[in-house]
């Protein structure tokens, strides 16, 4: 899946417009939807089936020679108490629609700033499905192919849409692992995995505490209930407790910037760091505490 900004509207299956609750909604859309899909949405504002309150959709059919199938209104409501924690809401609402139109490519109007941007991460996280084990392709989960931003500053968006594209990849990449069942993605298998993406990306270095490392910082692996605090030493303290529990693997997702995961077995404890911007190498210790 692909993240891309422009400065007009791509061929898309389906064109997304954040509409702010404002008099003005008609002023704000009409250079963006067809002659027959203006009409509807004007019909829908006149008799108060959509206004712009936060959560409203609107959902338009367009016709077969336009640059999009299908057009989503989506209410984001008052402007001014409009939060990035609304803008990932609403972009969540956009799933089920994307997912029951079986929409490939989508093209996002951004509102302001990059709320188009977060919209779309939003809506792809929310819309993520573990279908390894699934041998029917029907029943399989629907794939985007491409979002793409518009936006007249298309170019000063490209940064954050890389960086989000990164962090969703990143995230679910981490899903995958953590929902592959135990026989596939053991400790080992894992230790296994975070070794190839290191060598993948030359940037990136890993730390791989084996038994007899862990033994010489003085945990015992026999009885492994310590609380495992995460540093990064470029960013500070990382806020996350890792619980060890034997037999448990306890992959987790650092919303900062690192994909971390911890194993235990009989052989001894695993720990794995993977920085998820990929720009710059990140160190992490394991610290025994409690």
């Amino acid at each position: 899946m692909l993240f891309k900004t422009s400065v007009k509207i791509e061929s898309a299956d389906m064109l997304i417009l954040p509409i702010y609750k404002s008099k003005t909604i008609l002023a704000e859309i009409k250079k963006h939807l067809s002659k027959c899909n203006l009409q509807e949405t004007t019909s829908a504002i006149d008799r108060k089936i959509f206004e712009g309150g936060f959560g409203q959709t609107l959902m338009l059919c367009n016709q077969k020679n336009g640059k999009y199938k299908i057009a989503i209104l989506i209410g984001l409501g008052d402007e001014k108490k409009c939060d990035l924690h609304k803008i990932k809401k609403a972009g969540s609402m956009l799933a089920q629609p994307i997912e029951k139109t079986k929409s490939k490519t989508i093209a996002i109007i951004n509102t302001k700033n990059d709320e188009g941007v977060w919209l779309a991460a939003a809506m792809i996280l929310k819309g993520y499905k573990f279908d390894k084990y699934i041998t029917n392709p029907k029943k399989k989960g629907h794939k985007l192919t491409s979002v793409t931003i518009c936006d007249k500053n298309a170019k000063a968006l490209a940064a954050k849409a890389t960086e989000l594209q990164t962090m969703v990849g990143a995230t679910i990449y981490t899903r995958d692992l953590v929902n592959t069942t135990s026989n596939d993605m053991g400790p080992k298998n894992m230790v296994e995995t975070a070794k190839k993406i290191a060598k993948e990306f030359k940037n990136i270095k890993i730390n791989i505490l084996d038994r007899s490392k862990l033994e010489k910082m003085g945990i015992s692996i026999s009885s492994f209930a310590d609380k495992c605090e995460l540093y990064d030493g470029s960013k500070g303290h990382l806020k996350n407790w890792l619980y060890g529990v034997k037999g448990c693997l306890l992959p987790i997702f650092d919303a900062v910037n690192v994909l971390v995961s911890i194993g235990l077995d009989h052989e001894g404890v695993y720990l794995e760091a993977v920085q998820c911007d990929f720009s710059k190498a990140t160190r992490l210790k394991l610290s025994q505490s409690g």
